[in-house]
């Protein structure tokens, strides 16, 4: 409810009992009120109990018709999504709250169709979680954290999730198959993501991880 509506609603219950008082108690002792409006003051007497919460129930309708509507509305059904789901530039950003707590310099952004982008660079370390967003034509469709473990040459899939920020479990080793959760140096990973399918292919080497991302037929 709007301020107006309340101030409005507020002043007309008062004039009504201001008027009811009045009626009722018509010989019983009334009051002051003084108060200051634009510089001037304004001191209002009456012998009438009443007469005193009238003048502040037509105050209060007074500020109502001044005071300003809010316009509360939301955003209109043409505005492109939640707002929950858009960032300043327009773009769904939902999958960072998967990797909100892996550090920045440890997350990147692969583009459907890339080959060979560094992931992890050799001023980096290659142990521990990573993360990577993932798009498809400027658009994001998911994210996935990671952690590698260079002694066994061994990708952990920490979780999945996509621009919606539900959790996936629509992925699997697309290379060898069993545990879908772990990878082995240059193993595939098929995701489902927004209603399509993908493989992203990680491999470290050199001192650094490197990935493909493409989309395949479902």
């Amino acid at each position: 409810m709007t301020v107006p509506i309340v101030l409005a609603a507020a002043g007309v219950a008062l004039l009504v009992f201001g008027a009811l008082v009045l009626l009722r108690f018509p010989d019983k002792p009334g009051g002051t009120i003084q108060a200051t409006f634009g510089g001037q003051g304004i001191q209002v007497s009456s012998l009438g109990a009443g007469l005193p919460i009238m003048v502040i129930g037509a105050t209060l309708l007074v500020l109502a018709v001044f005071t300003p509507v809010s316009d509360r509305r939301g955003p209109s059904p043409e505005g492109g999504g939640s707002p929950s789901l858009v960032g300043p530039s327009g773009s769904r950003v939902c999958p960072d709250r998967l990797l909100e707590d892996v550090e920045e310099q440890r997350v990147s952004t692969v583009e459907e169709g890339v080959i060979d982008q560094t992931v992890l660079g050799p001023d980096q370390s290659l142990s521990g979680v990573f993360g990577i967003r993932l798009n498809d034509d400027g658009t994001p469709v998911g994210a996935i954290r990671l952690r590698f473990s260079p002694d066994s040459q061994v990708f952990k899939v920490g979780a999945v999730a996509d621009a919606t920020c539900t959790r996936v479990e629509d992925f699997a080793n697309d290379t060898r198959g069993g545990d879908k959760h772990v990878l082995q140096n240059w193993d595939s990973l098929r995701l489902r993501l927004d209603g399509r399918s993908f493989v992203l292919r990680l491999g470290a080497g050199g001192g650094e991880v490197t990935g493909n991302f493409k989309g395949v037929a479902s």
